[in-house]
């Protein structure tokens, strides 16, 4: 069973979902919830949770396709140069499998994170994901090169 500060944080996260009417799957035990925004172009694929250890709110959003081998060192180039451009989160990447993930997270330590923070997070997340998956995808699938990528 998690502490109070965690329980209590990821009441807000609930909360934070329910003021947006969204729809979203709780794993309670896991302190973990999973939903859908529909961007531009792609579906986004979001999990939240709540980091009772290191007393995180975490959220991550796993790209829609992984780089083939033979577009792994592009995908690492546009990681890279996508992340340098944020001011909040980053996008990780696997050059192992080619899996691309967004990811961002706020501590709760000492402090009582409203759910105006856990909507500060749920757009910034949407909106960076949603300007960059195409770009993910089409270099992925060779619809775009790196040069283009970097100068779009």
């Amino acid at each position: 069973m998690a502490n109070m500060t965690a329980e209590k944080m990821y009441k807000t996260v609930i909360a934070a979902l329910d003021e947006r009417e969204w729809k979203y799957e709780r794993e309670d035990e896991k302190l973990r919830v999973t939903y859908k925004v529909g961007g531009d172009d792609l579906p986004m694929h979001f999990i939240m949770w709540v980091d009772e250890e290191h007393e995180l709110v975490c959220l991550v959003s796993p790209m829609l396709v992984n780089f083939p081998e033979d577009k792994r060192v592009e995908g690492a180039i546009a990681t890279c140069y996508v992340t340098n451009t944020l001011a909040n989160g980053c996008f990780e990447y696997d050059l192992s499998d080619g899996q691309t993930v967004f990811r961002m997270a706020n501590t709760y330590a000492g402090s009582d994170i409203t759910t105006k923070v856990i909507h500060y997070m749920f757009s910034v997340a949407a909106k960076t994901v949603d300007d960059c998956n195409d770009k993910f995808f089409m270099l992925a699938k060779g619809m775009l090169s790196i040069d283009d990528f970097i100068g779009q």
